[in-house]
C-alpha cells in the first residue's frame, strides 16, 4: 500500500513538474514573454499592463507575432493601458487580453486578424467604437461584453462564428451588420444574446465602400 501511494505521489510530482518547467520555457525579449506555436509563430504577453502605450512587434527574435495573450499579472480593472499598436501579423486575441482595460478608447484591429477569443475586451468601458476587420471569422463568448461606453460596432460578413454575449451590456449600442439575419445563411453559428439590447442593422454595405 505504501510502495502504491509513493508511486502515485511520485507520478503526481512528474506531472506538477512538466507543467512547471513548461511555463518556464516561455522566453524573454524587448519587454516581452513568448512561447512558440505548432507553426513556427509566436504567442506574446508581457507581465503586467503598467504602460500607456503597447507597442507590440511583428517579431521577435526572428518568430513571427501571430497572437497575443493575457499578461501573468492582470485583474478585472487596469486604469494604465490606453493604446494598442497591433502589427499586421497578428491573427489571434487571446481570451481575456486586454479584459478590464478601461483606458482604451480606440481599436485599430489589425487586417488579418482572424479571431478574437473569449473575454478579449470585456468591460473596456471607454471603447468608443469597434470596426472589425474583413477576414474576421470568430468573435468568441462575451469578446466586449460590458464595454458600456461603445456606440457602434461594425461586423464583416466574414464572421460565421458570434460568441454568447458577445456584446451584452452595452446600453447605447448601434451594431451593424454586412450580412443578413443569422438564420438566412448556413455553416454559420450566432450565441444566446450575442447583441444585448444593441440596436442592431442587417446588411450594411459600409465594408464595399
Amino acid at each position: 500500500m505504501k510502495k502504491t501511494i509513493a508511486i502515485t505521489l511520485s507520478l503526481i510530482f512528474m506531472i506538477a513538474s512538466s507543467f512547471s518547467l513548461s511555463s518556464c520555457n516561455d522566453k524573454y525579449a524587448g519587454g516581452f514573454y513568448y512561447s512558440l506555436n505548432k507553426d513556427n509563430t509566436i504567442t506574446v504577453y508581457v507581465n503586467e499592463y503598467n504602460m500607456t502605450e503597447l507597442v507590440i512587434p511583428d517579431s521577435i527574435d526572428g518568430f513571427r507575432v501571430s497572437s497575443i495573450k493575457a499578461p501573468k499579472k492582470s485583474s478585472n480593472a487596469n486604469n494604465i493601458l490606453e493604446e494598442i499598436y497591433f502589427p499586421e501579423s497578428i491573427v489571434e486575441i487571446g481570451k481575456n487580453a486586454f479584459k478590464g482595460c478601461v483606458g482604451i478608447e480606440t481599436l485599430n484591429l489589425p487586417t488579418k486578424l482572424t479571431v478574437i477569443n473569449d473575454s478579449a475586451f470585456e468591460a473596456c468601458s471607454s471603447l468608443i467604437e469597434v470596426r472589425l476587420p474583413k477576414g474576421l471569422t470568430t468573435v468568441e463568448n462575451e469578446a466586449f461584453k460590458n464595454c458600456s461606453g461603445l456606440l457602434a460596432a461594425y461586423i464583416p460578413d466574414t464572421v460565421s462564428l458570434m460568441g454568447a454575449f458577445a456584446f451584452k451590456g452595452c446600453p447605447n449600442l448601434d451594431i451593424y451588420v454586412g450580412r443578413d439575419k443569422p438564420g438566412f445563411f448556413t455553416g454559420g453559428i450566432w450565441g444566446q444574446e450575442w447583441s444585448g439590447n444593441a440596436n442592431v442593422h442587417w446588411n450594411y454595405d459600409g465594408y464595399n465602400e
